[in-house]
């Protein structure tokens, strides 16, 4: 198999391991938080339940980001913004027609 075909396999395959543990994560949690449990030790590993706390910020500090974006986009309008480029692969998969 050539270089690119494996790697457009290996995307595929990934991409359909990616929904299956993302289900299987779920169902853990449920399971889990049904047992009263946060954590879960097995021969194989341990699973943990964690927190993410996340915030909700007022209108007067979303105004203050609108204010920096703005600021951004300016200093890159001037030229005084430094920039890294960093080069990757893009794969788009074939579309059956």
């Amino acid at each position: 198999m050539n270089l690119y075909k494996q790697y457009a396999q290996i995307k595929k395959d990934l991409e359909l391991l990616q929904d299956e543990e993302s289900i299987l994560r779920d169902a853990i949690l449920q399971d889990m938080r049904d047992k009263k449990v946060i954590k879960e030790k097995f021969e194989f590993g341990q699973f943990t339940v964690g927190c993410r706390k996340s915030y909700i910020y007022s209108t007067k500090i979303k105004d203050m980001e609108d204010k920096v974006k703005i600021a951004k986009i300016k200093e890159v309008e001037k030229g005084k913004a430094k920039f890294k480029e960093t080069n990757y692969v893009v794969y788009k998969p074939a579309t059956l027609e």
